[in-house]
């Protein structure tokens, strides 16, 4: 995963709106963006190149849903929406 696909992807979450189970809203990922994408890259690189969740990690919840004009599989983070 890129530094750009975790921009595009928090970037098209929808401002004004209540945060998910996570308590984190898009106006917080927002105005903090150099840290939240650059750690959340990270996290998100180590859990899947690892393999490994955490128990506290297993209680949190990030859905990747794959976007309707998708053309099969998806294979970038663009694809998806978060």
């Amino acid at each position: 995963m890129t530094v750009e696909e975790v921009i595009t992807a928090t970037r098209s979450g929808a401002k004004h709106k209540s945060p998910g189970i996570d308590s984190i809203s898009h106006e917080f990922s927002s105005s903090n963006r150099e840290a939240v994408h650059l750690d959340l890259l990270e996290l998100l690189n180590h859990m899947f190149l690892s393999n490994n969740i955490t128990s506290q990690q297993r209680r949190e919840v990030l859905i990747c849903i794959p976007k309707a004009d998708g053309d099969g599989t998806p294979t970038v983070t663009a694809q998806y929406r978060f």
